[in-house]
C-alpha cells in the first residue's frame, strides 16, 4: 500500500550511529577516557579524545556533544564497555568489530538482534522480508493487520512452537496449569499480536520503520536493511601525499573502523578527510598485516598511488624490523 500522511517522522540514523560506534571505539582504544566519582567523564582525557576525533567543541570543552554521547550509550547498551576500577578508566571490550563486519545491511541485522529481547528476535525476518516487499520504485507501505494475517497463515509457529496435550495444540504451559491456551489464529492476535508490535516500537526507535495506526513503512535506513548494499558507492580518493578523502556512503562502518584505526582523521563533515600514519600503521600490524592494509585501502578507492603503497611499505618494514645486538658485560671488582 501507499504511504499514509500520518507516518511518525524518522528516527534519527542507525547507520550513522553505526559509523560513530566504529569512530568512537577506534578513538577510544588509543585515548581511552575516565569517568569521575560523579559519573561523569573526566575533562581532561575527554579533550584528548576530542582532539582524536577531530571534534574542535568536544577538544575545547571536554564534554562530549550529542552524537558522540549517543555513540557511548550505544556501545553501553551492547555491553561493550568495562572500567578499570582504580584508574577509573573505560576500555572497549573486544568484539565490537565482529558486530561491524560485512556490508552496512548486515551490520545493521546483527546490531538490531543484539538490542531486540531474544523473545522477540524469531519475527525479525519476517518483518523485514515485508519492509523488502514494500521497497518498491514508489515508496510504500505494509499494512499492520494483513502482515499479521499473513503471518499466522504462512508462519504460525514463527514465535510459539505449540505443545500437543489432550488431542489439541495448545501454547506452552507451566506443569501447574490445568487449562492450556489453544493454539488458533483467533488466540495468535491476543499472543503474538502484542509481541509483534513490541518489535515494531523498537525497530521505530532504532529508526528503520515508520509508524502510524495500523500502518509501518520503512525509513531510508529501513530501505538498506531490507534491500541489502546500493548497487554502486561514491569512490574513496587518496592522494600522494597519505590523505584520504571520504564522501558520504562511501564506506561500510568495518571500513571505517578500519580507516580510523590506520589513519587520523582531520576534517569530520560531510566529507570526511584522513592522513595516513606511520604510528597508525604500526599499531594496526599488531593485528593485522600490511597486505591487509593495501586491500582495505584498494576496496574503495579506484588508483592508490604507487607511492603510498610503498611509503606504507617502508613504513611497515621498519615497525617489524628486528635488531639484535650483541655485547660484552664486563665485571669490576
Amino acid at each position: 500500500m501507499a504511504e499514509t500522511d500520518d507516518l511518525s517522522a524518522p528516527r534519527e540514523s542507525l547507520i550513522a550511529l553505526l559509523h560513530d560506534l566504529a569512530t568512537f571505539t577506534a578513538a577510544a582504544s588509543l585515548h581511552p577516557p575516565r569517568r569521575t566519582h560523579a559519573g561523569t567523564l573526566d575533562k581532561v582525557t575527554t579533550r584528548k579524545l576530542g582532539r582524536r576525533l577531530a571534534d574542535d567543541e568536544v577538544a575545547s570543552s571536554g564534554t562530549l556533544v550529542h552524537r558522540w554521547l549517543r555513540a557511548l550509550h550505544g556501545l553501553e547498551a551492547l555491553g561493550a564497555l568495562s572500567m578499570e576500577p582504580i584508574a577509573r578508566t573505560i576500555t572497549v571490550e573486544p568484539g565490537l568489530e565482529e558486530t561491524l563486519a560485512g556490508t552496512t545491511a548486515e551490520a545493521i541485522d546483527r546490531l538490531v538482534h543484539r538490542l531486540v529481547d531474544p523473545d522477540l528476535q524469531a519475527a525479525i525476518p519476517a518483518v523485514r522480508a515485508a519492509l523488502a516487499q514494500a521497497c518498491g520504485p514508489d515508496d510504500g507501505a505494509v499494512d499492520e493487520m494483513i502482515f499479521r494475517e499473513l503471518l499466522a497463515e504462512q508462519h504460525r509457529d514463527v514465535l510459539h512452537a505449540p505443545w500437543h496435550r489432550d488431542g489439541l495444540d495448545v501454547y506452552p504451559m507451566s506443569e501447574h496449569d490445568t487449562v492450556g491456551i489453544p493454539f488458533d489464529e483467533e488466540h495468535f492476535e491476543l499472543v503474538e499480536g502484542p509481541m509483534l508490535s513490541a518489535l515494531l516500537r523498537i525497530l521505530d526507535r532504532l529508526g528503520l520503520v515508520r509508524r502510524a495506526d495500523g500502518v509501518f513503512a520503512p525509513t531510508v535506513d529501513g530501505r538498506v536493511w531490507a534491500l541489502g548494499e546500493p548497487e554502486q558507492r561514491p569512490p574513496v580518493w587518496i592522494s600522494s601525499d597519505m590523505g584520504v578523502t571520504v564522501p558520504p556512503h562511501a564506506i561500510t562502518p568495518w571500513e571505517r573502523y578500519q580507516l580510523e584505526r590506520l589513519g587520523r582523521c582531520t576534517t569530520r563533515d560531510v566529507v570526511d578527510t584522513y592522513t595516513l600514519e606511520r604510528d597508525g600503521l604500526a599499531a594496526w600490524l599488531a593485528t593485522h598485516d600490511i597486505d591487509d592494509a593495501e586491500a582495505l585501502l584498494r576496496r574503495r578507492c579506484p588508483a592508490v598511488p604507487p607511492t603510498v603503497l610503498s611509503t606504507l611499505r617502508a613504513w611497515a618494514d621498519s615497525a617489524l624490523r628486528i635488531t639484535l645486538t650483541r655485547g660484552v658485560l664486563l665485571a669490576t671488582s
